[in-house]
């Protein structure tokens, strides 16, 4: 995968928006390591933050947050940066997220938990 990144390049910027603290760390970590600049956000409202401050080429962001919905982020990042790709990732199995999700905008959709080798190549198809 290092191969992988360093094709995509060191300064792609990833966005994981993410609740629970222990899965974005472990997640970010993984993503690091594959050579990706992360920026973790752990509620909507702190993400909505970030991205009124800077764009990213990523955003990996949960659907249901505390505060708010990761549709509601992805609006954010693209007000800023209008090519800004995203993932959702939900704990929710619903027949029809996966649509859902494309409608808001999202590139993809992953149900938790996520398979990483899976996640890994899915970031490669939509940043490469």
């Amino acid at each position: 995968m290092r191969r992988m990144a360093a094709r995509l390049g060191n300064a792609k910027t990833i966005l994981l928006v993410e609740d629970h603290a222990d899965t974005a760390n472990v997640f970010a970590r993984m993503l690091r390591r594959d050579g990706f600049d992360v920026t973790i956000a752990p509620t909507a409202g702190s993400a909505a933050e970030l991205c009124q401050q800077r764009s990213f080429d990523l955003l990996i962001c949960d659907l249901q947050l505390p505060d708010g919905l990761g549709s509601q982020v992805l609006d954010t990042a693209r007000s800023r940066a209008p090519t800004t790709k995203a993932i959702v990732v939900s704990g929710h199995d619903s027949p029809t997220q996966l649509a859902e999700a494309r409608q808001l905008g999202f590139e993809d959709y992953f149900l938790k938990p996520i398979d990483y080798p899976t996640l890994r190549e899915a970031i490669a198809r939509i940043l490469g």
